[in-house]
């Protein structure tokens, strides 16, 4: 049995230096998202009184992507102003542009670049499943090549305004965690060009119990956070938000594999020591017991195989689906693929250590 036992450790020592290696050559992979921002061009004339700046995040629990609303408060105190506005983001071709409540005509825009004023940030803010553990810096990628949006040109009476534009955006992502984050980098930069700029008020809606991190400080009640600024905090708002992970599915991350392996090693001694014993009791012979033990010995390490991915799937059960990073699901493939092979090899010789020894065992005991 004490050989047994050591081939245990043995082959956990070599899965752990396997699967290690494995690892380390898989990289976390970045999607790359929209770029969202305020709108650029020649703005000199215009000052911005207040600015409603609402993201809802809810959809993003079902299909991915986000619903952006800006509401701009614009004053014009000189003559009538002929504005060129340009709005950069993939989908807000799909979106609306309104004046006054009233819709205005736009042309669509392809950009080979970023404009100066639209870089992203280079990192976003990290999500800390540990208590009392710094927040980590995740990196924020967008595709620069693939600039698109729309044009509009409006002229303004003095007085008052207000310029509305709603679209949805693919939000990037990061593969660093079980779950995937989405992020979102919102660009403020390009309101430094308007004349003035006063107040901006935030609002960011959540899916039910997501966990969130953002660049600039905001109040959470509920699933919603708000802020409010007197003019520009920042030169952009970064958000990254995560899916809940409940205590008890990831109490059952670690128990049920768990349960299924001990099961299976169990299966594998179990079903040793009854052939064993019977192959005792009938007289078999020594060739005869060995042919017994070839062929019992994979259905030893099958058993092991068939409980591990019960526990394995129950696992998987827990989990939300669509959201599971593709990184972590890699590495927890290639472990488990892994741990099944060597498993498999472990509980076979389980399975023929046992029953030789089952054997041997019952005869002796039989002829006292």
């Amino acid at each position: 049995m004490l050989r047994v036992v050591k081939i245990i450790l043995l082959s956990i020592l070599m899965l752990g230096i396997i699967s290690t290696a494995a690892i380390a050559n898989i990289t976390s992979p970045h999607t790359f998202g929209d770029f969202v921002g305020e709108p650029t061009g020649s703005l000199r004339s215009l000052a911005i009184i207040r600015e409603m700046l609402s993201l809802d995040l809810r959809p993003i629990d079902k299909v991915g992507l986000a619903r952006i609303v800006a509401t701009y408060q614009v004053s014009n105190q000189g003559q009538p102003t002929s504005v060129d506005l340009v709005f950069i983001s993939p989908g807000i071709k799909a979106g609306s542009i309104s004046v006054d409540g009233a819709s205005v005509p736009s042309t669509p825009l392809q950009l080979l670049n970023l404009p100066p004023q639209w870089q992203p940030p280079k990192t976003v803010p990290g999500i800390s499943e540990l208590p009392f553990v710094q927040q980590p810096k995740n990196k924020y990628k967008v595709n620069p090549t693939l600039a698109s949006g729309l044009r509009f040109i409006a002229t303004l009476p003095p007085g008052e305004h207000q310029l509305q534009v709603s679209y949805d955006m693919h939000p990037s992502t990061s593969d660093d965690a079980l779950y995937r984050d989405y992020q979102i980098a919102y660009i403020l930069a390009p309101a430094r060009s308007w004349a003035d700029f006063g107040v901006l008020e935030v609002s960011v809606n959540l899916p039910p119990n997501w966990k969130v991190a953002t660049s600039l400080p905001m109040k959470r009640t509920g699933d919603t956070l708000k802020a409010t600024f007197k003019g520009l905090p920042a030169d952009s708002l970064a958000i990254t938000t995560r899916p809940p992970l409940h205590p008890l599915t990831r109490g059952g991350l670690i128990l049920l594999p768990v349960t299924g392996i001990i099961m299976g090693l169990m299966s594998s001694w179990w079903l040793g020591e009854v052939v064993g014993r019977k192959a005792s009791q009938l007289g078999w012979r020594k060739g005869k017991v060995f042919l017994l033990a070839v062929g019992m010995t994979p259905l030893g390490g099958g058993l092991f195989v068939i409980l591990t991915l019960v526990g394995e799937r129950l696992t998987w059960s827990l989990l939300a689906n669509g959201h599971i990073s593709h990184s972590w699901s890699s590495k927890y493939e290639i472990v488990t693929t892994l741990f099944l092979i060597l498993g498999f090899c472990v509980s076979s010789l389980v399975t023929l250590r046992t029953l030789l020894f089952s054997r041997r065992s019952f005869k002796s005991t039989a002829s006292r």
